[in-house]
């Protein structure tokens, strides 16, 4: 996770500090059928940005899929934490 971290655009990195960071087997249970891949949770002395780890892990194809999708969920949470739309996380590459 922490390389997923590294490859925010650098702009936000500066804002990362601000959370602490954690991984969990699973998320809590929801009232609904969506299962929470990554969010940033409030509550503690500051937020923290918690990844589940399997439910990630069961949707990732191969370990290079498992890092393409953890930098996903990251850069979603955050960006839904920030208020800003994920491509600002992290740029689409320039092809």
């Amino acid at each position: 996770m922490v390389e997923a971290l590294t490859q925010l655009a650098p702009q936000w990195r500066d804002r990362i500090p601000e959370l602490d960071v954690s991984v969990r087997d699973v998320p809590p249970a929801t009232d609904d059928d969506l299962v929470v891949l990554a969010e940033v949770v409030e509550g503690g002395t500051r937020p923290a940005l918690v990844v589940y780890r399997r439910p990630v892990e069961a949707r990732a194809h191969d370990p290079e899929d498992l890092g393409d999708l953890v930098l996903e969920v990251v850069v979603d949470a955050l960006a839904e934490h920030l208020g800003v739309d994920p491509d600002e996380l992290d740029p689409p590459a320039d092809d």
